[in-house]
């Protein structure tokens, strides 16, 4: 029987045909007959097939169907887990050679499974760990007879992946960015995965990173977070797609910019408007140290908030802004780093306004008072708070309690000095009302003494025969007339002018004469008898020296004379006490003749008592006058009762011409306007406004009711007249005054025939030149 033929009653037999070493088993879509049985069985031992089975007879070579065949090759493999290995099947006959893959029986997908993956192109995939057993079947299956297949073998063995990463470690600023290689071996499947701190491609806060594809791996950048974490070290990972449990890290410390500012002062820095500040700042983390400069967030500032240059010189702003209304104005300093914003260091300024009080220091009397200005620099209000540093260094009257004061101005009252205290330091502050932590300089030193400082005499000049003006009743020449220019703290400087009568002999003293209201005349000239009186004490051998303020020298353009102010009654007194004491101490300036022990002595009437009377008892003249004669005054005794009547104060009980009752009003019935002219405020005195009464009653000569002044007068003789017919207050004015300063009750007497200006009359005349003739002595 040939191979072609079959055994009659015997159906057609599949027979699977033995293959040679290293064949694939082939099997046909030829049917064999018997005989090919027989034939096949009988040459098996010695014909190592390639696996053709015929499928009907003439198939051979007779001219039948073609022979199928599907052959897989590699038929056998081993393959290590996550790594590939591509299958080929071929078929041959048919004209559909495509094929069904098979892994272990299941046909092939994308799937992994403990026995690998194989797709429909023939790629298998080992899995990650070795299954048990260790094989796996891959079988090719033909589409056009899917009884006919071919299987290869696949030995799975443990993996040996790996993933390297350069650099292992770095270190990089906030924001900025390193370079990461990974490399896989061990499997055809290089992908990475890149985690920052076990989070896919990172994130804001840990920072992120990008990956490239390469031909061993992957190549990413990573990116710094904009703000350094908390644990400033990251994690980089590069993990195998192929084995998710192979991987590689590197560690990445992330390092903060650090920014620092200099000066930083607690709580914060003071600076005054317009003044500068140097501030500086240091950089680490980062090679670029560069900072820019912002002043309340605005970068280099401006003329609100200051403006600061690239230096880090803060200037502050020039005024604080008007919304200010109480502290400092806060200007915040920032040192912003170049290389990253978001890193900076700050610093507080607080500016604040600067106050400057005039005058700086002063020396006062015990009881005085002196006028304050502050200056408010860096805000439109001006207004201040002023205080003295306890009760018992005296008393300040701040503008509100004084309502002609600006709000910028006050009023210091010295304290009366306590038995065995000669002198006392107050200190005297102004906080500025929009600032309470107003910058240095907002306090000055007064220093208070016994008796009000004397002023200074300068530019003396002997003026001609032709300036100097004889008596109007031509009763006495024209003398020697001096000028010259008294200066005094706290008011203007003031032209004074001398008129000096000398005796032919050895003078047997001299006696100053002065006017009542300003001062402002020659006492000759004012006075119907005043030349009779200046002549009579002439006559007696004395050298006569009259006190001119004005007129008739300056055609009487200053009729209030001394009492010119600004700066109040007492303070302007120290303008006669000046002349007075310039006088007393150069005797032969004015009389060549003159002898330093001849005694010194004064008359005045009403004011020009009144400026005789601040002499001696505020600024300590009692020491220089042996007699003084006081007629219709002092009137400023009480300067406070006089003007406003406040208290309906009288004075003391009988005085030399109102006997009757227990003393007369001291109330002042003329002569206010004259008052008021020594101060800024007009009618101050005349208004009769009781606020004004704190410092009227300072500047009066009997301050504080005769508290703490020179009392008694020990070594001056006292001579007082009184005009029966003055019915204003000069009479209890001048006898409040007599009583306080009186040891052996002095002589006061009452002019029958006298009014307030008693040189005018003739009786009174004569009884001053025998008063002060009989008691200069």
């Amino acid at each position: 029987m040939s191979a072609t033929e079959f055994t009659p009653g015997l159906p057609p037999y599949r027979l699977p045909i033995l293959l040679q070493a290293n064949e694939a088993p082939v099997r046909t879509s030829t049917p064999c007959s018997w005989g090919q049985v027989l034939t096949i069985i009988a040459i098996a031992a010695m014909l190592p097939l390639a696996g053709c089975i015929a499928k009907a007879p003439g198939s051979g070579g007779g001219g039948g169907n073609p022979k199928t065949v599907v052959t897989v090759l590699p038929a056998t493999a081993t393959v290590s887990g996550a790594n590939t290995q591509k299958f080929t099947a071929t078929v041959t006959g048919p004209p559909n050679t495509n094929v069904v893959w098979n892994l272990n029986g299941t046909a092939g997908n994308n799937t992994m499974t403990s026995a690998g993956m194989l797709d429909q192109t023939g790629l298998y995939t080992a899995p990650p760990s070795v299954p048990t057993p260790n094989t796996a079947s891959i079988t090719a299956s033909a589409v056009a007879d899917n009884t006919l297949s071919n299987t290869a073998t696949v030995t799975i063995t443990a993996p040996n992946v790996q993933v390297s990463v350069l650099p292992t470690t770095a270190n990089i600023t906030v924001g900025g960015t390193q370079t990461f290689t990974a490399t896989v071996t061990g499997t055809t499947n290089v992908a990475v995965g890149w985690y920052v701190n076990s989070i896919l491609n990172g994130n804001s806060t840990y920072g992120t990173i990008t990956a490239t594809s390469t031909a061993t791996g992957s190549t990413a950048v990573y990116t710094a977070p904009q703000t350094a974490p908390q644990n400033t070290t990251v994690t980089i990972t590069a993990q195998s797609v192929a084995i998710s449990t192979v991987n590689a890290t590197a560690n990445v410390t992330v390092t903060p910019i650090v920014v620092t500012i200099s000066p930083v002062t607690p709580p914060n820095l003071l600076l005054p408007v317009d003044g500068q500040q140097q501030f500086s700042a240091t950089v680490t983390g980062t090679t670029n140290t560069a900072v820019n400069w912002l002043v309340n967030n605005i970068p280099g500032g401006d003329a609100i908030n200051g403006t600061i240059d690239a230096t880090g010189l803060y200037t502050a702003p020039s005024l604080i802004p008007s919304s200010v209304q109480s502290g400092p104005f806060q200007a915040t300093i920032t040192a912003q780093s170049q290389q990253n914003s978001i890193y900076s260091a700050s610093a507080l300024v607080n500016v604040h306004v600067t106050v400057t009080i005039s005058p700086v220091t002063d020396t006062i009397g015990q009881g005085a008072n002196l006028l304050y200005t502050a200056t408010v620099k860096g805000t439109s209000n001006q207004g201040v708070f002023w205080s003295v540093q306890s009760a018992t260094t005296g008393a300040f009257v701040p503008a509100a309690d004084v309502p002609w004061l600006p709000s910028n101005e006050g009023i210091y009252i010295a304290p009366p000095l306590t038995q065995g205290t000669t002198t006392l330091s107050a200190t005297i502050n102004a906080q500025a009302q929009v600032d309470s932590e107003s910058a240095a300089g907002t306090s000055t030193t007064v220093t208070v003494v016994q008796t009000d400082p004397l002023g200074t005499v300068s530019n003396v000049k002997t003026l001609s025969s032709s300036s100097c003006p004889a008596a109007p009743d031509g009763t006495l020449s024209n003398g020697t007339c001096f000028s010259m220019t008294v200066s005094c703290d706290g008011v203007a400087d003031w032209t004074s002018y001398l008129k000096v009568n000398a005796p032919s002999g050895t003078p047997s003293g001299t006696v100053l004469f002065g006017v009542g209201e300003g001062g402002a005349n020659l006492y000759d000239t004012e006075y119907t008898s005043g030349s009779t009186t200046v002549g009579g004490v002439l006559s007696k051998g004395y050298t006569t020296v009259q006190i001119s303020f004005g007129a008739p020298f300056d055609n009487g353009a200053n009729p209030n004379g001394w009492l010119t102010g600004p700066g109040g009654v007492r303070r302007l007194a120290c303008r006669y006490a000046t002349l007075a004491n310039w006088v007393f101490n150069n005797p032969q300036t004015i009389n060549s003749k003159a002898t330093t022990s001849a005694p010194f002595c004064a008359t005045g009437n009403a004011e020009g008592a009144g400026a005789i009377g601040y002499a001696v008892s505020e600024y300590g003249l009692n020491s220089i006058f042996k007699m003084i004669e006081l007629t219709s005054g002092p009137v400023m005794t009480e300067l406070d009762e006089g003007c406003s009547c406040s208290n309906g104060g009288v004075g003391p009980p009988n005085p030399p011409c109102n006997t009757t009752g227990p003393g007369t009003p001291l109330c002042f019935t003329s002569g206010m306007t004259t008052i008021d002219a020594a101060y800024s405020q007009p009618a101050l005195c005349s208004s009769g406004n009781i606020s004004n009464n704190l410092l009227l009653r300072s500047d009066s000569i009997l301050y504080q009711r005769g508290k703490g002044a020179v009392f008694p007068l020990p070594t001056t003789v006292l001579n007082m007249r009184f005009g029966l017919l003055d019915t204003g207050g000069d009479e209890p004015q001048g006898w409040a005054w007599n009583k306080s300063v009186s040891q052996n009750n002095p002589t006061a007497q009452c002019e029958n025939t006298a009014s307030r200006n008693l040189p005018n009359d003739a009786t009174s005349a004569s009884d001053i030149v025998t008063d002060i003739t009989g008691s200069c002595k």
